[in-house]
């Protein structure tokens, strides 16, 4: 079997820690014996961007990584709110692109997209002229976040890339019921296949020595509005006035960095919580083996990764009700706060602190093993392939 993976984002040379997944879904197919390869194309800015000389020429570089082929088309708006013309000269040059691959690594069997745009409508045109069958993995929170804000045309072909697919997959119930209810997508075509959880971390960290003096909450995901760091430092405040001997690390970076290292600040906390910037998956791996617990304040989140890599290490959770952890968290091994309010939260962190023995490390692993690990995700994933090819016309 062969499959062209065409992610919406991907790791690039100027971002090697951006969106870690899309990758690491390529390495899963890729370590259990199925021909994979990637063709990512995407926007690196519009047309403002393009006039003030950051770039206006399509940039196509080419990569080995662990013997997958990897293209990356780097484009630039040509023309502002002409989104049909600027998303056909994306797919002219998608198409090259393709051309190229598959002269060198012969024709995939399916086009495997992630999100709508722009890897799934260019899958979607691609599958529509070489007449490959696609699927596509719903993973973004922008269209269930902001649907209000997204342009009508980026609508239509969300809605054009999803009902014309031969499957979606969705990486939680709730995102497929959010986005079946929103867009009123056909449900003939759906089914629910969780993010996997990297491999590497159900391995033994190094170092897994936890703070004997300071109980640690850890939080991880760009600082962004969607987030909601404001609430988990409002919390933890709280949670500080009556259990001095806690700390807080924050891991990953964003537009919000000033904002909340100023409202920390604010609250003479910075002996307390740090921001830690980005980091690797090794290191992101580390720090949660040396935490107590993890914490999630997102708005809205379609799965919750974070979560399901604080499981696998064997470190409960704490996380606001925000869709996505509905499908991994349960009474052993984490707290679910169904208000996103600075003490319903700070309630929930007091009361995992108080009873943390009860929470047991090995069945907390085992728990995201069974139903979260590469193994067990990917023979769905494969299933899923032989039946998408199975009834293909």
């Amino acid at each position: 079997m062969h499959i062209l993976e065409m992610p919406s984002w991907f790791k690039t040379e100027d971002n090697p820690h951006y969106a870690p997944f899309t990758y690491e879904h390529v390495l899963m197919l890729k370590k259990r014996g199925i021909k994979t390869g990637v063709i990512y194309p995407y926007f690196n800015g519009g047309f403002l961007d393009r006039l003030k000389g950051h770039g206006h020429k399509t940039k196509i570089s080419f990569s080995v990584d662990n013997d997958i082929p990897i293209y990356v088309i780097k484009s630039y708006s040509v023309i502002p709110r002409f989104r049909q013309i600027i998303y056909y000269k994306l797919f002219l040059k998608t198409e090259k692109v393709f051309k190229r691959y598959v002269s060198e690594y012969g024709k995939p069997d399916i086009i495997h997209a992630h999100s709508a745009l722009m890897g799934g409508y260019m899958a979607y045109l691609l599958s529509k002229r070489y007449k490959i069958p696609y699927v596509i993995t719903k993973h973004s929170t922008p269209f269930l976040f902001n649907k209000d804000k997204q342009n009508s045309y980026d609508i239509s072909a969300l809605k054009k890339v999803c009902n014309n697919a031969d499957k979606i997959c969705f990486v939680s119930h709730f995102a497929q019921e959010e986005y079946t209810k929103l867009y009123s997508l056909n449900e003939k075509n759906h089914e629910v296949i969780n993010n996997p959880v990297n491999d590497l971390f159900f391995e033994e960290s190094i170092n897994k020595q936890k703070n004997k003096n300071d109980f640690v909450f850890i939080a991880i995901g760009g600082l962004r509005e969607v987030k909601n760091f404001e609430l988990l430092i409002d919390a933890f405040s709280i949670v500080e006035k009556t259990i001095n001997s806690v700390k807080l690390n924050i891991y990953g970076d964003g537009p919000l960095r000033e904002k909340l290292q100023k409202k920390i600040n604010n609250v003479n906390l910075r002996a307390k919580i740090k921001l830690c910037g980005n980091v690797n998956r090794e290191q992101i791996k580390n720090a949660l083996s040396m935490s107590h617990v993890l914490v999630s304040t997102s708005k809205l989140e379609t799965f919750g990764i974070n979560l399901i890599e604080a499981l696998a290490c064997g470190i409960p959770v704490v996380a606001t009700d925000s869709g996505g952890p509905y499908d991994i968290i349960n009474q052993n091994n984490g707290i679910l706060v169904k208000e996103h309010k600075a003490d319903y939260l700070a309630e929930a962190m007091k009361q995992i602190i108080i009873n943390y023995p009860n929470y047991k490390p090995d069945l907390i692993k085992q728990y995201c093993k069974n139903k979260f690990s590469e193994d067990v995700i990917f023979e769905k994933t494969k299933e899923m392939y032989e039946n998408v090819l199975m009834n293909y016309r």
